[in-house]
Parts: structure tokens; C-alpha cells; sequence
């Protein structure tokens, strides 16, 4: 928690190097509890889910509502903490909620996945609640939950049989802040909370994905996560670490939205005019949030949560499960570009 710089560097678009949780092989053996499907060790095709899902009254369900109130509760809502949290139109969003029916909701604000969309979370409350309401802001934060849904998205690790074990025993994905790495001890829940709001929301994704900076931006312990929507993503961006000895475990998880964070890559870089940038071959594009969801803390619920679980042992049987969709991002890319050439 050492001094930090005044303002964030301009650093050029990403070349993914984040790490990921990598503590070598693992099996599925002993799993139990997993709800839905569970794929045997190998490298068979987990199906695609594409996009998020509407809500019903039931999308995300009452525990789970719970947990994210744990980790930042509404009562600790402050215009101090919203500023750190959006450093960009942190005067707009105090604005609009300042006055009028959305200034009675504004403390749902404190949640980072409702912050970072607070444009639409202002639309719901419009469209939703009338001035002679009663306000019940666990019930406003919980009906916005199911409104955006939940959302099919996948992450690949390289596992010990040791940290998968963990995994199961402990019930939760953490972020790499929570695991000993490289000699750096880890650290807890509360720590972690710590972290997020000294330095806000928005520093702790950018330092998410200009990992060069993570060190004197935020310290060494990274309290973030990310997802990725196609599945291709998360093999390639992990892609390194199957080597002898490592298997790459991907998982597919059943998350709600309101618990990933509103941005986007591009939202955290300066340079809005070309979305796409290349990784291991593979190009992908920006401005889609499919291609990198953002969450804090850790991941919840994993036995109820994950769908299934693919195992790739050879970099090979990734490359090969990945060849079609690096042609077809490189095609979209492709077109993008004669776009934007035939229109100037």
C-alpha cells in the first residue's frame, strides 16, 4: 500500500501478459458436488453458450445477493469512493444521481458491478420505481441484478493437483492476491477489500491489464479475476502453461453479470479508435465485453457454478481446439479494417 502516482500512464494496447493461477497438473479426480455436466479428463468440446441470458425473478438468487453485500456493502456508499472508482465522469454520475428519485437509490452505486454501468442502472431506476415507492434498496440492487442476467463465460488454469483440491475444498476460484506467489505471501479477504477501495475500481482493471504497472499502481497482490465469454479466448491466453507436466483445466461457469464489472478493454485504454489487438496469434477485439469480463474479490460458488470442466494436456490439442476461431478473428478483423478504410 505504498505511495502511488499521481495519474495513469499511456501505455500502448495490450499484449495479454497476465499469469495466470499456474501451479502445474492436475486431475479431476475426487470432484464432487458440481452441478450440470462434468467432462472427463481429455480435450472434447464443451458446448458454446453465446451471450447473456435475460433474468427471471429467480436469475440470481438470494445467497448469492448476499455474498456481494458481504464484500462491499451498500451502506458504504460515498461520493469519495465513487470518484476512485470511475476516475472518468465521476462529476457526471454525481450529478445525475444527486437529485430527484435517483438520489434516493444512489447508495446502490457502492457496488462496482452497478457503478460501472450507472448509466443504465439509472434507466432501470426510472423506468422502474415512482417517487411514492418505498425505498428498499436491497430489493432496487437485487431486481437490477436480474435484470442484466447471468452470462456463460469461461477460465483456464493450470493446476496442481494440490490447488485444484482447493478449489473444491474451499469452494471458490480466488484471484492470484489470495494464492503465495513468487516468494509473495498471501493475502486475505479482508486485505483484498482493502486494496480495491484505497485504490478504486478503475486502477485496479487497468492495472488488470497492463500488468507491467501492477506493482506501483497497486502492490503486489491482485485482487481481480477476469472471464472470457468464448472459450477459445481463455485456452489461448493460458495456452502457455500446457507443457509436460501441466494440464490446462478449463472451466465453464454460470456467473451473474451485476457481479463482473461494467467495462470493457477498450474502456481502459486512451486510444478508442482501434479495438482490436493481437495475442499468441490471435487477434480479438475491444470493444466487446465477451472478450474479457473483469470481477473482484474472487469467484463464488464454484460447485454450483461450473458446468463442466475440459482438460488439455498438450498445446496441441489446444492450438487445434482454438484453430477455427483465431481464422475467424482474424477475419472480423479483416473486415473491420475494409470498413473503415471504404469509409474514410
Amino acid at each position: 500500500l505504498a505511495s502511488l502516482p499521481p495519474s495513469l500512464p499511456p501505455p500502448s494496447f495490450p499484449a495479454y501478459s497476465r499469469p495466470l493461477f499456474s501451479l502445474t497438473a492436475c486431475s479431476l479426480r475426487g470432484l464432487r458436488g458440481l452441478s450440470g455436466a462434468m467432462m472427463p479428463a481429455g480435450c472434447k468440446e464443451a458446448p458454446r453458450r453465446e451471450g447473456e441470458r435475460k433474468a427471471d425473478s429467480k436469475t440470481v438468487q438470494e445467497f448469492e445477493i448476499d455474498w456481494m453485500l458481504q464484500q462491499r456493502p451498500l451502506e458504504a456508499f460515498s461520493w469519495a469512493q465513487v470518484k476512485k472508482d470511475l476516475q472518468d465522469h465521476k462529476e457526471e454520475v454525481k450529478k445525475v444521481f444527486s437529485s430527484g428519485i435517483l438520489k434516493q437509490y444512489a447508495p446502490c452505486l457502492a457496488w462496482p458491478g452497478v457503478v460501472t454501468r450507472w448509466k443504465q442502472f439509472a434507466k432501470f431506476v426510472e423506468s422502474k420505481r415512482k417517487k411514492s415507492d418505498s425505498v428498499d434498496l436491497r430489493k432496487t440492487f437485487h431486481d437490477f441484478a436480474n435484470s442484466l442476467g447471468r452470462v456463460t463465460s469461461y477460465r483456464a488454469l493450470a493446476l496442481t493437483d494440490e490447488g485444484f483440491d482447493v478449489i473444491k475444498k474451499k469452494d471458490v476460484i480466488w484471484p492470484t492476491g489470495r494464492i503465495l506467489m513468487r516468494g509473495v505471501p498471501a493475502a486475505t479477504a479482508n486485505q483484498l477489500r482493502a486494496i480495491i477501495n484505497l485504490h478504486g475500481v478503475y486502477r485496479i482493471a487497468y492495472a488488470r491489464l497492463f500488468i507491467s504497472l501492477q506493482m506501483r499502481m497497486i502492490g503486489p497482490w491482485c485482487p481481480s479475476l477476469s472471464l472470457h465469454d468464448d472459450l477459445e479466448t481463455a485456452l489461448i491466453i493460458s495456452g502457455g502453461y500446457a507443457t509436460s507436466g501441466k494440464n490446462v483445466h478449463l472451466f465453464e461457469l454460470d456467473v451473474p453479470v451485476i457481479e463482473t464489472l461494467g467495462f470493457r478493454v477498450i474502456d481502459l485504454h486512451e486510444d478508442k479508435t482501434n479495438p482490436w489487438f493481437e495475442h499468441r496469434g490471435c487477434w480479438f477485439d475491444a470493444s466487446l465485453q465477451r472478450t474479457e469480463r473483469y470481477l473482484l474479490y474472487e469467484i463464488p460458488f464454484f460447485k454450483q457454478r461450473c458446468r463442466r470442466i475440459t482438460v488439455f494436456s498438450r498445446k496441441k490439442d489446444i492450438d487445434d481446439k482454438c484453430q477455427k476461431f483465431v481464422a475467424r478473428q482474424k477475419a472480423l478483423k479483416s473486415q473491420w479494417q475494409h470498413r473503415r478504410q471504404k469509409t474514410g
